[in-house]
């Protein structure tokens, strides 16, 4: 059997893979989409959470996913894609996807102009989340950077097919770091995708069905 471990991002949910994933079960694919220690509730319990816990999270879930299937390829949203890299060097899957994975946050321009669209809009979740990100706990930040320094240096070492995807209109993470991965990434089967209409979410973009469509073919191809 073939199965797809997703994993979401920093201060998320899986919430913000499901939609992947169903997809994914549809072409016959078995999908886990854990919830990251600390994650999952309101923002100040990541004060109680690490980095090292995340990890040992999202290596749970692969140990679980891999009782059932015999190849597995990882999925990973934002920071789940930093996991993702954790657990490629370690493991060894089939191949891996890394999604708005940052190494250089926050494009401020993208910032204003998505801030200023949600206003217009009046798109109030949005809105909310912009919010409260000012109060996640500052533990939680640190480890976050923790985590982006380890993973970072383990690019180098990553020898397998890989599926670079970035959103041009991505307020929170800049372009340069989804070039950084693939060029850094010494596999000579990778992609690099970018989508111009496509911010951070992804899962959620007017782009979302090329996006799945892409995902879904390299994965058959290389998975």
């Amino acid at each position: 059997m073939k199965g797809c471990l997703l994993i979401h991002g920093y201060t998320g949910g899986p919430f913000e893979v499901e939609p992947l994933a169903d997809c994914l079960k549809k072409e016959g694919f078995i999908t886990l989409c854990p919830t990251l220690h600390g994650h999952g509730g309101i923002r100040k319990n990541l004060r109680y959470s690490s980095y090292k816990k995340w990890l040992d999270s999202a290596d749970q879930a692969y140990k679980e996913l891999s009782r059932q299937c015999d190849e597995i390829t990882v999925i990973g949203f934002s920071m789940g894609g930093l996991l993702a890299f954790q657990l490629a060097h370690k493991y060894k899957p089939k191949c891996m996807v890394s999604m708005s994975t940052p190494i250089y946050c926050i494009d401020f321009k993208n910032l204003k102009d998505d801030l200023l669209l949600n206003i217009r809009t009046k798109n109030n979740q949005r809105l909310k989340e912009y919010f409260f990100s000012c109060f996640t706990p500052m533990a939680a930040n640190l480890n976050f950077r923790i985590l982006l320094h380890h993973s970072k240096r383990l690019l180098p070492e990553l020898n397998l097919p890989v599926m670079v995807v970035q959103g041009a209109k991505d307020p929170v993470v800049r372009a340069e770091s989804a070039r950084f991965i693939y060029n850094t990434i010494p596999s000579d089967q990778k992609s690099l995708c970018f989508y111009e209409k496509s911010n951070h979410l992804l899962h959620y973009s007017c782009e979302k069905d090329r996006i799945y469509d892409a995902i879904i073919d390299f994965i058959k191809q290389h998975g």
